[in-house]
């Protein structure tokens, strides 16, 4: 009766403290009744014996230890993949969690002790296309009127066991009429050129979104040029290189699919005697110049001038995944843009 009734209304964990203190208050009470002491040691022992007993029962739950239950319950029937599951329950054996686990986490700790601490009056949430639907609904239950502003682009959801690939699927976590939906089309970024050639990629990100519409800012013609080696990749990008610091462009990217790829490039130029900084997961700051980049690290980021490796059809395919990543590759050009390619041309570009 106490832990349905009397402290039914507290979350799991306070119920099972008050409801242990309770028991310890009323044990103490009835054995101050017994006036024989060395009966009342006896029957101290033995209650205290049984009171341990009955705690034990009362599973002490934490977020983390019950997460790792879960998953391993239930992980693989809730349309995780096998991988992302050993993933996270490798890092929960050693106390740490991914960033995609932390909302289950803050909700879990909040059913187990309460939701504690301040509440939002209005929340802001930018690159919202990285941002699941279970962070947003955490973030809405620390409100007491639901207030948000939430921006991004679908174009650019590059992560594929992440984010949203459709806004519909943000607008579920709230109530019908809650939600107002605009699209903002104008690009400011890029030069015309740029934003109509990555608005061929557009209609295979599997979005349904709309061509971006430039400013008029007209500029250089997008480069699309095949080489036949690696060999050929260090004349060409050399030269690019030097031709664009000429013209003024004062920070230059070289993005590659992956940062193996990329290390491979930033090692064959380094040889070739060329200057350039390498970004890893590591080491993501951003510090101006010449860079070598992985796509999945440029987004974000903005050069005034950008030459892409490998867009070739092995590398960039018909995925959606490949046009989302491809977009975000020619979208961080300002000003003039190269695309190399071996063989034959990604089909997102060959027409």
């Amino acid at each position: 009766m106490w832990w349905t009734e009397t402290y039914g209304r507290y979350p799991i964990a306070e119920r099972r403290e008050r409801l242990i203190a309770r028991i310890n208050r009323w044990l103490d009470l009835r054995l101050s009744e017994i006036g024989d002491a060395s009966l009342r040691k006896q029957r101290a022992k033995t209650a205290r014996q049984r009171l341990r007993t009955y705690i034990k029962a009362l599973h002490e739950w934490d977020a983390l230890s019950f997460y790792r239950e879960w998953l391993e319950e239930h992980g693989g029937s809730c349309g995780l993949s096998p991988a992302s599951v050993r993933a996270a329950l490798a890092n929960l054996k050693k106390k740490r969690a991914a960033h995609e686990d932390l909302p289950a986490l803050v909700w879990i700790h909040a059913r187990l002790h309460g939701m504690k601490g301040g509440y939002f009056d209005h929340v802001v949430i930018d690159e919202a296309q990285d941002v699941s639907p279970f962070q947003v609904f955490v973030l809405k239950a620390r409100m007491r009127e639901t207030s948000f502003t939430i921006l991004g682009d679908l174009a650019q959801a590059i992560h594929e066991t992440k984010g949203v690939h459709r806004w519909e699927e943000l607008a579920q976590v709230f109530d019908e009429g809650e939600t107002s939906y605009h699209e903002l089309r104008q690009s400011y970024r890029s030069t015309m050129e740029i934003i109509e050639f990555a608005n061929r990629l557009i209609p295979h990100t599997a979005t349904g979104l709309s061509p971006a519409v430039p400013v008029f800012r007209s500029g250089e013609d997008v480069v699309l040029r095949r080489i036949e080696s690696d060999e050929e990749m260090l004349r060409v990008i050399p030269s690019y290189v030097e031709e664009q610091k000429a013209a003024g462009m004062r920070t230059i990217a070289i993005i590659g699919r992956t940062f193996e790829r990329c290390a491979e490039v930033h090692r064959l130029l380094a040889e070739a005697g060329m200057e350039a900084e390498l970004i890893g997961d590591r080491k993501s700051e951003y510090r101006g110049g010449v860079s070598v980049v992985p796509v999945h690290l440029a987004k974000g980021l903005e050069f005034d001038a950008v030459l892409i490796t490998d867009a070739d059809s092995r590398t960039y395919g018909r995925r959606a995944l490949d046009a989302k990543l491809l977009y975000v590759a020619c979208t961080r050009a300002l000003h003039r843009l190269m695309l190399l390619y071996k063989g034959e041309p990604s089909p997102l570009i060959a027409d």
